[in-house]
């Protein structure tokens, strides 16, 4: 049994969170620390102060986890006596300073970095963490750690002492809901995030609904659905239009750099890419006439949300720092 140090830090962090997710289901012995009380069953969002609240209203990832016994005592001691197997650090811009502070314990064990950032740069050459600690050497040096970047535009610089590979957010698989063509009674899911296709379909470029249920019933009865790039080019959306079962429209994907995430998307393969409102009308035109290319379509995109759910992310994780 894999014994796994994850070091959370108090703010919601899609990839972060996604992972955490998808180790504790895989089975493996983990060590939430502190406690990520918002990923855990029960977690009740605070009404009376909206700022603190989720972001997305805490749908997909958020009050899944059924409450489990963790001993969270001695955690520095038994890092420091090699009782883990592998520290993954959930948000390094954020946490910086304690991997500085625990650095002396993490020559020995693997570690991994993770960046969900909407930054593209990697912290650790930033000028954000030069002007902050000043320049320093790279505080793991045993060449066991891995730098997971979300925004990573693969630009090919790969420190010494950091192997930095792409990563992107995923979805729980039980959010998966099995195809239906015969529910889906209108075009677009009513959530739309491009105002330009927005306005002539009459949908919402704000938040639609306040549960779940009915954000997950839209998309569902829904053939297709709007999404963009939004502060970075991955974005929870994406997976939750694909779990749903409504074929997933991006303005643009072309332009998304090859090694940033989302991964996978293919226009005409397994989602739409369009350019303007004009020219999504046109390529939905020629698919509201042939029903078995949509179909075909629709598969195909369930096919890719299959291959990026929480365990999936968790178990590419692992590989790589087994180094396969």
């Amino acid at each position: 049994m894999i014994r796994v140090l994850f070091l959370t830090e108090s703010r919601e962090d899609y990839l972060a969170d996604a992972l955490l997710h998808g180790l504790i289901s895989l089975g493996l012995e983990v060590v939430d620390y502190p406690r990520k009380q918002v990923l855990y069953a029960g977690h009740q969002r605070c009404a009376s102060l909206p700022e603190l609240s989720v972001r997305g209203h805490g749908f997909s990832l958020y009050g899944l986890l059924p409450d489990r016994e963790v001993d969270r005592s001695f955690v520095t001691q038994r890092l420091e006596g090699g009782w883990f197997d592998l520290v993954v650090l959930g948000q390094v811009w954020r946490q910086w300073g304690q991997l500085l502070d625990l650095a002396p314990w993490l020559q020995k064990v693997p570690v991994v970095l993770l960046d969900g950032d909407d930054d593209p740069r990697l912290f650790h050459r930033s000028g954000t963490r030069l002007r902050r600690y000043g320049w320093q050497r790279f505080p793991i040096r045993s060449g066991r750690c891995v730098y997971w970047k979300r925004e990573w535009q693969g630009d090919g610089r790969q420190g010494r002492w950091c192997k930095v590979q792409p990563a992107s957010f995923a979805i729980p698989v039980d959010k998966i809901r099995p195809l239906n063509l015969q529910s889906k009674h209108q075009r677009f899911a009513k959530h739309c995030v491009d105002p330009e296709v927005a306005k002539p379909c009459g949908l919402y470029t704000h938040y639609a609904f306040a549960s779940e249920q009915a954000y997950y019933d839209d998309l569902a009865q829904s053939r297709y659905a709007i999404t963009t790039k939004r502060g970075g080019w991955d974005c929870l959306r994406h997976y939750e239009i694909a779990a749903a079962g409504a074929l997933l429209c991006f303005r643009k994907l072309e332009m998304k750099p090859l090694d940033c995430a989302p991964h996978g998307l293919q226009p005409w393969l397994n989602c739409l890419s369009y350019r303007d409102w004009p020219d999504l009308r046109k390529q939905l035109g020629v698919l509201d006439q042939d029903s078995v290319r949509y179909q075909q379509l629709l598969q195909a995109s369930r096919t890719w949300v299959l291959q990026h759910t929480t365990t999936a992310l968790a178990q590419r994780l692992l590989d790589a720092v087994a180094g396969r």
